[in-house]
């Protein structure tokens, strides 16, 4: 999900929560929504977030 479509998201769930006497379709909707941009963003390469300890930023 990127970040358009997490702001597009957003908003509806502001939307749906904001309404009364959703119908199960928008609980539902709801409820995915809020799944969605609570999960967790992955990673697309683990390695570049890997800090090598062997590596230092020392000018000596």
């Amino acid at each position: 999900m990127n970040e358009a479509d997490k702001i597009t998201a957003s908003q509806r769930v502001v939307e749906l929560s904001t309404q009364r006497n959703l119908t199960d379709e928008e609980q539902l909707e709801l409820n995915e929504l809020r799944e969605q941009l609570t999960a967790p963003t992955p990673l697309n390469n683990q390695e570049d977030d890997f800090i090598n300890p062997l590596i230092t930023n020392s000018n000596e």
